[in-house]
C-alpha cells in the first residue's frame, strides 16, 4: 500500500508509512487497514474493500458498491 497510485494517470495521491495520505483533490488525513478493509479517516471517515490485482494494480469496493481502479506510480 504505501507509496503513489493513481486511478487517473496523475501520480498524485499516496500512502505514506506514517499511516498518512494524501488525495488528489488535495485531500489528507490517516489510512488503516485491517484484512481486505482500507479505512480513510480525514474530514470524514470511508471504509473501501481491497482487492489485489498484483503487484502494481488494485481495485477499490466503495461503501456503495463501485469500484475504482488504482495503479501504482
Amino acid at each position: 500500500m504505501i507509496g503513489r497510485w493513481t486511478s487517473d494517470g496523475v501520480c498524485n495521491s499516496g500512502f505514506n508509512s506514517d499511516g498518512s495520505f494524501n488525495s488528489g483533490n488535495g485531500g489528507t488525513g490517516y489510512w488503516s487497514l485491517a484484512g481486505d478493509q482500507l479505512t480513510l479517516t480525514g474530514t470524514s471517515t470511508m471504509t473501501l474493500r481491497v482487492v489485489p490485482i498484483d503487484a502494481n494494480n488494485m481495485s477499490l469496493v466503495q461503501p456503495d458498491g463501485t469500484t475504482i481502479r488504482a495503479t501504482r506510480c
